[in-house]
């Protein structure tokens, strides 16, 4: 039985994962919770799965620096508040029907508020070099 189980976390896990990659690419897939839901299943099931998951590049650029603390570089958030905005505001200027458009333009403005108060911005790291500059 607990084989079975096993087997069901790790393929909900590849599944969650294969969504999550596919919302690089659209944004209108949100990537970050498809990833850690592939990672809260995956580890379920395999600790080596656990492993080969968070190696990969993909998780290490967008989920490891939101994952602990909820931080994003500044830079991050705006390119991803950015091109949220692109999609969502096509999808809601091509949308016909007012039920949709209400649906989009909810999710839209749910996904900037998250971003914009919920991940704090992840402040840069300064060398003591460059720190001295701030001085003058």
């Amino acid at each position: 039985m607990k084989s079975l189980i096993r087997h069901i976390y790790l393929i909900l896990g590849l599944l969650a994962f294969g969504i999550g990659t596919i919302g690089v690419f659209l944004p209108i897939l949100p990537t970050v919770p498809f990833y850690l839901l592939s990672v809260f299943l995956v580890s379920r099931s395999s600790k080596r799965m656990t492993e080969w998951i968070t190696s990969t590049k993909i998780y290490k650029t967008h989920i490891s620096s939101i994952k602990g603390n909820r931080e994003m570089r500044l830079k991050e958030k705006l390119k991803l508040i950015f091109f949220l905005s692109l999609v969502f505001g096509v999808a809601f200027l091509f949308s016909i029907h007012l039920h949709l458009r209400i649906v989009i333009l909810v999710v839209w403005m749910i996904h900037i508020l998250y971003f914009a108060f919920v991940t704090k911005t992840k402040k840069p790291d300064i060398s003591y070099e460059e720190s001295k500059n701030y001085d003058k």
